[in-house]
This record gives structure tokens, C-alpha cells and sequence, in this order.
């Protein structure tokens, strides 16, 4: 077992709280489109690799997997996500998202 400092958990404590602040946040202010676009921003940064096409997040991730991240089912992320591929803002490239134009997903956050 770990064991943390008083300030470390106060720390962790208060990232755990704004996460969860953020998320309630997002989940009452944000429809499905808006909440998918600033998680596949997030993902981006987090996760993401620099390539000429783009940003190639460096996860494989389902639709289901990116619905349940964003709080909406699979259906519900459907259609976001065929308009931001209909628009060439993503694609998706073996099994990862590939973020072509990171300026449009910021656009459609606020």
C-alpha cells in the first residue's frame, strides 16, 4: 500500500473534485455534439501523435468506448460523428480517430 501526505491527498482530492465538477458541468450545459468534440480535443492532447493528416489519437477506440466517455449511447454519437467525417474534421484511419481540423471541433465546443 501507498501511503500519500496530507498534502497529496488534499491534492488529488481537489483534481478528483474539479473533474467532477467539469463532467457534471459538460453533462448539463453540452449537447452530445459538443461534449464528443471537447473529448476528442482532450484525447488529442493527451493522447495524440503529430502526422501530416493530422492528429492520430493513439488509442483504439469504439464508438461504445467514446459514448460512454461523453455520457451518451452509441447511437447518440453516431451521427456527431458521421457529420465531423462528412465535413473532413475527423477520419478515422485502422481502428483510430484522426483529427484533421482541431479548429472546427473548438468551434462547435461553445
Amino acid at each position: 500500500m501507498r501511503w500519500y501526505s496530507l498534502r497529496q491527498r488534499r491534492r488529488l482530492l481537489a483534481r478528483r473534485l474539479r473533474e467532477t465538477d467539469e463532467l457534471v458541468e459538460d453533462a448539463v450545459l453540452l449537447d452530445v455534439t459538443a461534449r464528443l468534440a471537447k473529448k476528442l480535443l482532450e484525447f488529442a492532447r493527451d493522447y495524440g501523435m503529430a502526422r501530416p493528416e493530422g492528429t492520430v489519437i493513439g488509442l483504439r477506440l469504439t464508438r461504445a468506448d467514446v459514448a460512454s466517455v461523453v455520457g451518451a449511447t452509441r447511437e447518440s454519437v453516431n451521427k456527431p460523428m458521421g457529420l465531423f467525417r462528412g465535413q473532413e474534421v475527423l477520419e478515422m484511419q485502422h481502428g483510430r480517430i484522426v483529427i484533421r481540423r482541431p479548429e472546427e471541433l473548438e468551434r462547435r465546443i461553445y
